[in-house]
């Protein structure tokens, strides 16, 4: 995980300036970090603090989803991964500020997790509380709460069998059912399946400690069936399927509201295809359903095209900004470094002034950038 540039004054300004999550984007996202997001409680500096995370990888021809989230969130950066060994190139969608994890937290709040992952992020949450309660310098966490919190997160990653004494108790409280199409489409965006060999088959296969999820799925949508399998030396898992000839129409008409997002949105574009004309049974035209077999296979594939990120704004805005507000303080007097370090003592999200000096190569000139030259210290102007 990395920090994003310009400090708290760009993660600030980036925030303003996003899009904004309505309710649908608000429960797919959800949905999505329940199927691919993962939280971290790391120590840093060798255990003397801390730092929160959550991180969700795809695949880069599948990058369009992520700059998308980045985009009405303003939370996060996006990074490239190359490929390794069999692996093909990812994107990885990284959330790591105090700022930012306190305003994924506060989403999640109002878009719940609805599986297994809504008790790791009941733990991740407590420990973002603890870890910005300053949200500028280091958190030291003394009395190890930190660590216990990071030992418990760990433990609920681990499979338990739901029915062994030693499954975690939830006491999570159960999230309302309003929401769970978009939640839904983001989650099947993550995890879904389709299949057009021999039948049309749309599922969600998930470790077995999950089944409460899928039976949600199952029972609000009415549709499909879940099966556990446990094969020898493997952790048991749980099956979502609908594949009944009958239920087709349904599930094409759920996934169509769900609203499925990047690749998976044009895997189901074919797979429907396929799947309505199974509907139709012996009527059915056996070349229409290898067509759509053809189209979801190519749209499954992996992508060979350049990855676009999106351009982050260098940070010298977010710093003008600042100097700005820096110089409507201090209305009648000159804007020397040491009034500046002065009122920043009241505004610890404010870069330092050694960072603007950097960013626009001494003091003088970030306040020329900012259209404050004339206010700067007669003696520093003109030895500048």
């Amino acid at each position: 995980m990395g920090r994003a540039v310009g400090g708290a004054a760009e993660k600030v300004r980036a925030l303003a300036a996003a899009q904004g999550v309505d309710d649908v984007d608000g429960h797919a996202l959800a949905g999505f970090i329940e199927a691919e997001g993962s939280f971290s409680i790391v120590p840093n500096n060798g255990g003397r603090s801390w730092l929160c995370g959550m991180s969700l990888n795809q695949r880069a021809d599948d990058a369009d989803v992520l700059c998308d989230v980045v985009r009405v969130t303003g939370l996060g950066r996006l990074y490239p991964v190359p490929a390794r060994r069999t692996s093909r190139p990812q994107v990885v969608w990284s959330v790591a500020s105090k700022l930012e994890c306190r305003e994924l937290v506060r989403l999640l709040q109002r878009y719940p997790l609805r599986g297994r992952k809504r008790r790791e992020f009941a733990v991740w949450s407590a420990a973002v509380d603890r870890w910005s309660e300053s949200l500028h310098g280091s958190s030291r966490t003394a009395d190890g709460f930190m660590s216990s919190a990071a030992a418990e997160l760990r433990a609920l990653r681990r499979y338990v069998d739901p029915g062994h004494p030693g499954a975690p108790e939830d006491g999570v409280p159960e999230p309302p059912s309003d929401g769970l199409s978009a939640f839904l489409g983001g989650f099947f965006t993550g995890e879904g399946s389709f299949s057009l060999r021999g039948r049309a088959v749309a599922g969600i296969h998930l470790r077995a400690d999950d089944a409460d999820l899928v039976r949600t799925f199952r029972d609000v949508f009415a549709v499909g069936r879940v099966s556990v399998s446990a094969p020898l030396g493997v952790s048991p898992s749980v099956r979502w399927t609908v594949c009944r000839r009958a239920e087709l129409p349904q599930a094409i008409a759920i996934l169509e509201a769900a609203v499925l997002r990047g690749r998976k949105r044009r895997e189901f574009e074919a797979w429907r295809i396929g799947a309505a004309e199974y509907a139709r049974g012996r009527d059915r035209d056996n070349a229409v359903i290898a067509a759509a077999a053809d189209s979801l296979s190519r749209a499954r594939a992996y992508t060979e095209r350049p990855v676009e990120l999106p351009a982050r704004d260098p940070p010298t805005q977010a710093y003008i900004e600042v100097l700005r507000a820096f110089a409507d303080e201090l209305p009648d007097g000159r804007l020397t470094c040491t009034a500046y370090t002065l009122a920043r003592a009241s505004h610890p999200e404010w870069p330092t002034r050694n960072t603007l000096a950097v960013a626009f190569g001494n003091w003088e000139q970030a306040l020329d950038a900012a259209g404050l030259g004339a206010r700067a210290s007669p003696w520093r102007r003109d030895r500048a």
